[in-house]
């Protein structure tokens, strides 16, 4: 089992929390954190699979560099694109369901080229490998917020 789909059991255990808030820690309920994740992943696998591998080239990116060595995303340093973000209600049905297709997704993985790419906004073109670290750093990133949240 990889460190993604490592997160994303950790991730589902969370579930039962969905409705848990804690205003000093974050103004969002812990499954908006969940969809959120849930949502990102299923993104960049979506791009992955749609990308053209002949097209990946490496470039330099420090930001990339600093957020792989540390591992870990500083909180309230980024802000999520509306593309990866619920604005209604999140229900518990829902992220059921969406936690079935992400699982789903993140099988399909291993079968891509390595050159396989996602484009990020601040670490620019990653490869199969570097996406799925970024995919584990970010989730592991919302769960540290979701144990914040429910402390």
């Amino acid at each position: 089992m990889n460190e993604l789909e490592i997160a994303l059991k950790e991730l589902e255990s969370y579930l039962e929390n969905f409705e848990q808030q804690n205003y000093k820690i974050s103004r969002k309920v812990a499954g908006w954190h969940i969809d959120h994740s849930l949502r990102v992943i299923t993104d960049a696998v979506f791009q992955l699979k749609n990308s053209n591998p002949k097209r990946f080239v490496y470039s330099f990116n420090l930001r990339r560099i600093v957020l792989f060595f540390r591992k870990k995303i500083k909180r309230k340093s980024f802000k999520s694109s509306s593309s990866n973000r619920n604005f209604g209600i999140i229900t518990f049905e829902e992220l059921k369901s969406q936690f079935e297709l992400t699982k789903n997704n993140v099988t399909t993985l291993e079968k891509l080229n390595q050159k396989s790419n996602y484009k990020h906004s601040r670490f620019g073109l990653l490869n199969k490998e570097q996406t799925c670290l970024f995919l584990a750093i970010h989730t592991k990133h919302h769960i540290d917020i979701i144990n914040d949240i429910i402390k």
